[in-house]
């Protein structure tokens, strides 16, 4: 029985073998070829001067097609802050896989915050239209009126638990506040990237305020990590709505004026504390790189 079951075996191999060319290459069909940016989004300083943005038609067999394309104002203005470069159309080849949009980006020297437009495409030929058919454009301005405290830092400071400390702090602005900043890695070891804590630079850019009581870090052990510091050289804790005071001098340099640090909470309700994990002593120092 078992040879019986062998020979059935290998006459029905043989028989799929025989309508199969084992030679032959295998054909591909470019009924899936599209045309597309490379991202949904892209930022662009706005003294970029000439920006191309390139769109690609992924085709196996190297299809040509003519692909339109729209750019449509937001808050950034055709004439005021970009020109288009091009007729609104891409001729693609098998030779030329990959056109580029070209749009001349405007520097004004007035501060206007960043600003947006669209490039979106609005016929795809005879190929389809691939998943990311729009690229939202933002023109990122250079003139800040906090752009002098604006980037990353280097921090150098003493721990109050003993032994110096260096660590890098990165300083971001606001989208709609002016006056407004945010900073991450605050604290070193007591910060996490996903929680910045904000603070607000006064008229005359002299000092930085930092509010008291954010949350630094979310930690699955504990109910909360909170900003927390005492005054000055002394004892007296912060109390709630107190603020961190740091100057900024003429060049950048930052410096606090306060003691400060993350302090961990077992039940944040109770005021209950498991202790720091960090604290900062007062004339810490933050330099930009």
């Amino acid at each position: 029985m078992k040879l019986l079951n062998y020979i059935f075996t290998m006459m029905i191999a043989s028989l799929l073998l025989s309508g199969c060319d084992l030679n032959e290459s295998p054909k591909f069909s470019d009924g899936d070829a599209f045309v597309g940016f490379s991202g949904s989004s892209l930022d662009v300083a706005e003294n970029k001067g000439t920006l191309s943005i390139p769109v690609t038609l992924s085709s196996l067999g190297g299809l040509s097609s003519v692909v339109t394309y729209t750019v449509k104002d937001g808050t950034a203005k055709e004439g005021t802050n970009f020109n288009v470069n091009g007729t609104g159309t891409l001729s693609f080849t098998k030779e030329n896989p990959v056109q580029n949009i070209e749009i001349e980006v405007i520097n004004n020297d007035a501060y206007t915050g960043d600003l947006v437009f669209t490039i979106e495409l609005a016929n795809a030929g005879n190929v389809n239209m691939g998943s990311i058919s729009k690229c939202e454009v933002t023109i990122l301005d250079k003139d800040h009126p906090l752009s002098f405290i604006l980037g990353t830092f280097a921090a150098v400071g003493e721990s109050n638990f003993g032994g110096g400390l260096a660590w890098d702090v990165s300083i971001a602005k606001d989208a709609d506040d002016i006056t407004k900043v945010w900073i991450t890695n605050l604290v070193p070891g007591g910060s996490s990237v996903k929680n910045p804590v904000y603070g607000v630079v006064n008229e005359e850019k002299t000092q930085l305020i930092i509010p008291i009581k954010q949350t630094l870090m979310e930690h699955a052990s504990y109910d909360a990590v909170l900003l927390e510091g005492y005054y000055g050289g002394d004892e007296s804790r912060i109390p709630s709505g107190g603020k961190l005071t740091v100057d900024i001098a003429a060049d950048g340099t930052l410096t606090f004026q306060d003691i400060f640090g993350a302090l961990v909470y077992n039940d944040l309700g109770s005021n209950d504390t498991a202790g720091w994990f960090e604290l900062v002593l007062a004339g810490a120092k933050m330099t930009k790189k």
